[in-house]
């Protein structure tokens, strides 16, 4: 008997990879995928033979809900920041489900356990904790898994959340990132990787840890850049000044934390989860990917 898992949120940057993963594994017999979806949402991306069913997140979704979770042995969400608190109304009804192994909430973030109440991420932080409290308050088992960074987070120019411009041959240090491993996870791995773990869900429960499949360290990507512009690579200096201005402000301070991540290697205290099996590409093929990229 495949294992029933529901996916919620099948659209958005890191739902596309679990869908996409899912899916494979679903077509080999392995799971039983069940998408979980708001009312009107776009369901052009899943396949005809996958089941379907509504989730209202509310305070008067019980109902609905109850008949969406019916069966299920996995729970894996993918939704956005500002719907995470809204899992605890998955959580209300999962408690009473006489089925539910594990469930997967979203925020797959950084570790920031390190910074406290002063992380840059400290609201985001805050709402994942009453998230896992209320599963435990109700005895639904739950893993929290934490990733590094997106590569698109790196190495888009619409985000240069560590001020990398790849196209354009430059990088920014701060503190020693020259020599330190910058933890990258490409989505197609985290989705991969996620869909394998989760067939195994009572060896999760409770667990806490990383995924991420790149570690270069700044002077590799450095090296890399070189090789593939043909010249070399311009490096910038984050200065502590700037940090210390950047790190007081709201709109600055995540982009400050990273920074003092790589600079320092300090990516929090969770250990890394190795998954085996996956074959995608190596630093220097992203890299060369991204450059190419128009």
């Amino acid at each position: 008997m495949p294992l029933s898992v529901g996916l919620l949120a099948h659209t958005g940057q890191v739902g596309v990879h679990f869908l996409h993963s899912l899916v494979k594994e679903h077509d080999k017999g392995n799971v039983k995928l069940v998408v979980l979806h708001r009312d009107g949402s776009d369901l052009s991306s899943v396949p005809k033979d996958v089941e379907t069913r509504v989730v209202q997140l509310d305070e008067h979704g019980k109902a609905k809900n109850q008949k969406a979770v019916e069966g299920l042995d996995v729970v894996l969400t993918a939704v956005p920041r500002e719907g995470w608190l809204a899992q605890t109304h998955l959580i209300e009804v999962l408690s009473e489900s006489p089925t539910i192994k594990l469930l997967v909430p979203s925020g797959f973030d950084l570790d920031w356990e390190n910074e406290g109440p002063d992380a840059p991420a400290a609201d985001a932080m805050e709402i994942k904790k009453q998230v896992f409290a209320r599963a435990k308050e109700l005895g639904v088992p739950t893993v929290n898994i934490l990733a590094g960074l997106f590569d698109n987070y790196v190495f888009d120019p619409h985000w240069e959340i560590v001020n990398t411009d790849v196209q354009g041959n430059n990088i920014t240090f701060f503190r020693d990132a020259q020599h330190q491993p910058i933890h990258l996870t490409t989505l197609p791995y985290f989705g991969y990787a996620v869909t394998q773990l989760i067939q195994k869900p009572a060896s999760l429960d409770g667990k806490v840890f990383q995924l991420y499949d790149l570690a270069p360290t700044g002077q590799d990507i450095v090296d890399i850049l070189t090789k593939c512009h043909g010249s070399p690579t311009h490096i910038n200096h984050y200065t502590e000044e700037e940090y210390k201005r950047a790190i007081t402000e709201r709109k600055d301070m995540l982009k400050a934390g990273v920074h003092r991540k790589w600079g320092d290697g300090d990516w929090g205290p969770s250990e890394r989860l190795v998954v085996d099996g996956w074959q995608g590409l190596t630093i220097e093929q992203l890299i060369y990917d991204w450059v190419s990229k128009v």
